[in-house]
């Protein structure tokens, strides 16, 4: 684990670091929980843009060189995002759709029963994309109803579909703080 945050500043912009004890940072249940404790201590008395969890710049110097490049869209982004908070929508099934047995086409197997690797390699393709449009046009109007109910609260709304096997959804809201409140789930989620 690293040591007790600190501030390294440029200007009005501030990035949390922490000098670490190892050359690589672990990622463990225990490492990523005490990183998401530090994001949320800091958001209780300032508007924070969280880095990816294991981003390693080596030194303070790198940390100022880092904020001194990238300041102007940090500056942006920060603006973008006061008074704001964010919520995550993921979406999961048990398990993916296979495709019926007539998607095959029958194309599937040469006379003598062998398949060239390239042939092999497109038909696991096909299968793949079948099975992803099955999966939208099962779930696809409902995906679409939660993502334009949610999107109304929002200032901005990032909305990936199947981005995994079983993760049909994995979508962002940017809202006001003061319009997140249980009365607000309650209309959404009835």
């Amino acid at each position: 684990m690293g040591k007790r945050p600190s501030f390294v500043t440029l200007r009005e912009v501030s990035a949390v670091v922490s000098e670490m004890n190892a050359p690589n940072l672990e990622l463990t249940s225990e490492t990523v929980l005490c990183h998401e404790h530090v994001v949320e201590f800091v958001m209780k008395a300032h508007t924070v843009l969280p880095v990816r969890f294991g981003t390693v710049l080596g030194s303070v110097h790198n940390v100022k060189e880092f904020l001194m490049q990238f300041y102007d869209n940090i500056i942006n982004n920060i603006e973008k995002v006061q008074g704001k908070v964010e919520l995550g929508l993921k979406v999961m099934i048990k398990e993916p759709a296979e495709p019926s047995p007539d998607d095959a086409n029958g194309e599937e197997e040469k006379p003598d029963g062998s398949l060239t690797p390239a042939r092999e390699y497109l038909m696991a393709r096909i299968r793949e994309e079948k099975k992803q449009q099955k999966i939208l046009e099962e779930t696809g109007k409902s995906i679409d109803e939660i993502c334009h109910t949610l999107s109304v609260y929002s200032d901005e709304t990032c909305v990936r579909k199947l981005t995994t096997e079983i993760m049909i959804l994995n979508a962002s809201f940017l809202v006001d703080k003061n319009k997140v409140t249980f009365r607000l789930m309650e209309q959404i989620i009835p």
